[in-house]
């Protein structure tokens, strides 16, 4: 259900994207480009929430594929994506290593509203 929403969401904001952008083709360059840097900073963001959450999913599905301990951590580590291997492997050592969250996506929404309220400005001016 959550990935319907997700992929849902993404789709109403490419859709509005495409909307907003095909009102200044011929019309405004500048806005035109702004809004092309909105959709490539959008897409950013929704690149790494689909990283993330891949990652989140294998890291639950390697938890709870275990019952014990692993005999051979490097092994079990192994199943994880690349950028979970190290973290994991130091939180089982005892280490304070934070996991990554996503970088790109909480400032995507304050550069769209941003660059949104001032396009607008550039088409009329």
């Amino acid at each position: 259900m959550m990935k319907l929403i997700f992929t849902a969401a993404l789709v109403a904001g490419l859709a509005v994207l495409g909307w907003v952008g095909a009102g200044y083709i011929g019309g405004h360059t500048l806005a035109l480009a702004l809004t092309l840097l909105i959709a490539a900073f959008y897409m950013a963001g929704a690149w790494e929430l689909w990283l993330f959450r891949r990652g989140s999913s294998a890291l639950e599905r390697a938890l709870k594929s275990l019952k014990d301990a692993p005999a051979n951590l490097d092994g079990w580590l192994a199943s994880l994506p690349a950028g979970l291997s190290i973290p994991v492997r130091q939180r089982v050592e005892g280490g304070g290593q934070a996991f990554l969250d996503p970088c790109w996506f909480p400032t995507s929404p304050g550069c769209s509203f941003f660059s949104a309220c001032w396009a607008p400005s550039l088409a009329w001016s």
